[in-house]
This record gives structure tokens, sequence and C-alpha cells, in this order.
């Protein structure tokens, strides 16, 4: 058993948004940051493109990189009626330590890690009031060399705001 402390700074704009004609609307938002601690230390950039209709204005949808719900940061209102929004994007990562992959070298594994990464997300969020629905699939190159395949995820996400 071994405890972990991380501090994960983030930082985000909202750096284009555009509406269309019966509430159709899209938004590019930009995020970058950086964690450290017992566990990793790294830092990254991402950009994510929305479209959708009557969606939460809020900072952007599910980021699954932060590994939490962090969708209804910034939103200014409660969401009325149905509503949704398809989510594409990239995140790169610059990884400078693993302590999963330094403990796996002092026991004999002959790994080497990738030190920049790529992680390529799609997610579709189904909006009604304060409910939100997401489904997401994410696709990440491997941290370590010797691994030819990428880690696949998909998953499903039930969020409501009170």
């Amino acid at each position: 058993t071994r405890y972990v402390a991380n501090i994960l700074l983030a930082r985000g704009y909202k750096t284009w948004q555009h509406h269309f004609a019966d509430n159709y609307a899209m938004d590019w938002s930009n995020h970058f940051g950086g964690k450290a601690g017992s566990d990793e230390v790294s830092a990254f950039a991402s950009t994510v493109l929305r479209f959708g209709d009557n969606y939460v204005d809020n900072f952007n949808s599910h980021y699954p990189y932060m590994r939490e719900e962090a969708s209804l940061l910034d939103a200014t209102k409660g969401h009325k009626g149905f509503g949704y929004a398809l989510s594409l994007g990239v995140t790169g990562q610059a990884l400078a330590y693993s302590y999963i992959l330094s403990e796996a070298r002092k026991k004999g594994y002959a790994i080497t890690e990738n030190h920049w990464n790529t992680i390529y997300y799609g997610g579709l969020e189904f909006f009604y009031n304060n409910n939100k629905f997401t489904f997401l699939y994410q696709s990440q190159s491997p941290y370590v060399r010797q691994e030819k395949d990428r880690d696949i995820v998909g998953s499903f996400l039930y969020s409501y705001r009170f």
C-alpha cells in the first residue's frame, strides 16, 4: 500500500463560439496544464471542438484527461429541456516521471517510457434539465515503447447538477 499525493493545475479557454439558426452551436476550447505528484509528473495541452443543440454553455464537455467530471465548471445557469453535444479532441502529453514505470524498471523489466503521448477523444452527451448522460471513446498511445498497440477505452457517465 502506498499513499499518493498529486497537484493538478489546468487552465482552459473557450477560444471560439458560433451560433447557428435554431439554437445549433459550436465552440472550440483549448486546455493546458501539469500534474506533479508522487505517482506522476507530466504536462499536457489539449484542444476540443464541440457541436450541438441546446447544450450547457459551460467550459467544455466531460474532459477525460482529468479523470473526473469537469463539465459543469463555469456553468452560469441551469439547463432547460433536452439538448445534445458531440465533442472531438486531441491531447498531447509530456511525461517526465511515472512511479509505475520506475518501479517496473527496479524489478528488472526492460521497459522504456514514451515521453510524448497522444490521446484522441470523442464524446456524445445528452442533457435533460439538470441530468447529463455522457458516452465517450478514448484512444491513447502507449506509455512504454515496447507496446505497439494503442489503449482504447470507452465509458458511460451520468451526472446530476444540484
